[in-house]
């Protein structure tokens, strides 16, 4: 694919907002829905912790609109531990309302589990119709703001946010939990700064640039009597275990069992604050064991991993959350009052 920028051609660049949707499935979080190649609308998993689209083959067994081969192989792994294999093919997404685009995206030809944990939900082989029946949904959005490179021989493509391709508003979205809200004003917003990406080999749509999904958030547990320190952290709502902890110093944090795993003993503040000198905080509440609302699960990093933090859910039920694709920022601003929590049985990842 070459002069992507230029191909790229949005149908409609007024700011606007995109509609979230509670999953209906076995799979919490936010659904959008998306008409790929023409076909008719159905529900794909919003997700601001990884990249790309990622579109079930049969979705689009029939298209309505050309769909371009890149013969460019593409495979992803998520943390529920599904695997996806799939090709790279370019042809054009549409959310209604005038907001539709050309892009490449990956056709799903294959999922299945690569984790004992997935295999005893979804079972074996490959899984997307049963994926399609439980979950309700079609495929993957993915928001993060690090496109993700693919090639295979003369062909090379990058896979990145959908939002890039709508128009120069959509460079700048937040996410609130009833919708996607194009070019937000930035009044309010707490702004915490990302690490420049790896360099792309094509310009990205609109002046994207590639930025590192990770912040630096400072977070507190008990009003730091019992942890206070700053970890990297993802804004993600396509992990649904409610906040994911991992810290080195995991065995001093008091913890209980569940059968979701090692959780903070319920009652404990838990609080997460701006980096430097300002030192606002971001978002504050007592830990529970209500899934994605105010379970806080405690682990202790693989050997050789950076300790790091995913907010999962539970953060955008707090906080509208706006990425600027553009200058590379994060901006939280506190929901009053927070937002409903989305049941789960404590799986993670997209």
């Amino acid at each position: 694919m070459s002069g992507a920028a230029a191909a790229l051609q949005a149908t409609n660049v007024i700011p606007t907002s995109i509609p979230l949707i509670p999953n209906g499935g076995n799979k919490s979080g936010f659904h959008v829905q998306l008409s790929i190649a023409g076909t008719r609308a159905k529900s794909f998993l919003f997700d601001t912790g990884s990249g790309g689209l990622w579109v079930y083959a049969n979705t689009i067994a029939h298209p309505k609109r050309a769909v371009k081969d890149l013969h460019i192989t593409a495979h992803n792994t998520y943390g529920s531990g599904l695997h996806y294999d799939g090709e790279v093919v370019e042809t054009s997404a549409a959310f209604g309302k005038g907001l539709a685009a050309a892009l490449p995206l990956v056709r799903v030809e294959r999922a299945y589990c690569v984790t004992s944990g997935c295999t005893k939900l979804y079972g074996r082989g490959d899984v997307i119709r049963r994926l399609e029946k439980e979950r309700g949904l079609w495929g993957t959005l993915g928001a993060d703001l690090e496109p993700i490179a693919v090639s295979n021989g003369s062909n090379k493509s990058e896979l990145y946010n959908l939002l890039f391709a709508l128009g120069p508003v959509w460079t700048r979205f937040a996410v609130t939990p009833e919708a996607v809200v194009a070019s937000p004003p930035q009044g309010g917003f707490t702004i915490l700064d990302m690490l420049p990406g790896p360099a792309t080999r094509q310009p990205l749509p609109n002046g994207a640039k590639s930025w590192k999904r990770d912040v630096r958030v400072c977070f507190a547990i008990a009003q730091g009597s019992i942890f206070s320190g700053c970890l990297t952290t993802l804004f993600d709502t396509g992990a649904e275990s409610g906040v994911t902890f991992e810290s080195l110093d995991a065995g001093n944090i008091p913890t209980v069992s569940t059968h979701c795993g090692s959780i903070l003993k319920p009652g404990k503040r838990f609080s997460a604050v701006a980096p430097g000198t300002s030192g606002k905080v971001l978002t504050a509440f007592v830990a529970g064991v209500t899934q994605n609302w105010n379970e806080i699960h405690i682990t202790t990093p693989k050997p050789s991993a950076t300790p790091q933090v995913n907010t999962g859910i539970s953060f955008y039920n707090r906080n509208e959350i706006s990425f600027d694709a553009v200058h590379g920022r994060v901006g939280l601003k506190p929901l009053d009052p927070p937002a409903h929590n989305f049941e789960s049985d404590c799986n993670s990842g997209a």
